[in-house]
């Protein structure tokens, strides 16, 4: 059913780009919020070390999704450069994201879960675009690898 939805747009502008990339948004968060919570309230680790291997698993889910089902161009012909690329546009978001967490939890005493969609929500556009400009924008010297 989400395959198709995403298969339907994959070729019509970058609005079309930025739904999809939304909900694989929602999809690869789930993973990390996933990751977050199991680490900290089964296995003890403190929430902003949970936080951090929630954000390494998402990014992993949200680009093996979003080069299936979002971005129709790709720049870098060898995945595993990529997919490095990818996680390093992720993790420049981290010392932001990790203090929007830690400044809702420790400071305004939000729990650390509802911290979490903030801090998430915070970096959506930013990663977007620039993972867009670095990775997945056409030129006229690129071809398209889909």
């Amino acid at each position: 059913m989400f395959k198709n939805l995403f298969l339907k747009f994959r070729d019509q502008g970058i609005q079309k780009e930025l739904l999809r990339y939304f909900f694989v948004c929602i999809f690869s968060f789930s993973a990390d919020f996933a990751t977050l919570v199991t680490l900290e309230a089964k296995f003890g680790v403190h929430y902003l070390w949970a936080a951090f291997y929630g954000l390494l698993v998402g990014n992993v889910c949200n680009y093996l999704l979003s080069i299936k089902f979002v971005f129709s161009h790709r720049k870098v012909k060898e995945t595993h450069k990529e997919l490095g690329v990818y996680i390093i546009v992720g993790l420049c978001s981290l010392p932001v994201h990790q203090f929007i967490l830690w400044f809702c939890t420790d400071k305004l005493e939000i729990f650390y879960q509802v911290s979490k969609l903030i801090a998430a929500g915070s970096s959506f556009l930013a990663i977007f675009f620039l993972r867009k400009t670095l990775l997945f924008w056409k030129t006229q010297h690129t071809e398209s690898h889909s």
